[in-house]
């Protein structure tokens, strides 16, 4: 990829909770991903969410989507 793709794009350095600093927005250069979207019961999926406040996104009433993605960078 061309370098001056992120020419205009400023970088801010932040501390994680690991004491590791970065520079976000974390630039990619060079990466594949694969992603696939399965539909799946509602109901089924919100019980496996962590909190009610989050909800599923639908592909029709009653479905819900659930993705999967793997990337390698």
């Amino acid at each position: 990829m061309d370098e001056t793709f992120f020419s205009g794009v400023r970088t801010e350095e932040v501390e994680l909770s690991t004491g590791v600093r970065i520079g976000l927005p974390v630039r990619y250069y060079e990466w594949s991903t694969i992603m696939a979207h399965f539909p799946a019961p509602d109901a089924a999926v919100r019980k496996l969410l962590p909190t009610a406040r989050l909800k599923p996104a639908h592909l029709v009433p009653g479905t819900a989507i659930i993705s999967m993605v793997a990337m390698e960078y």
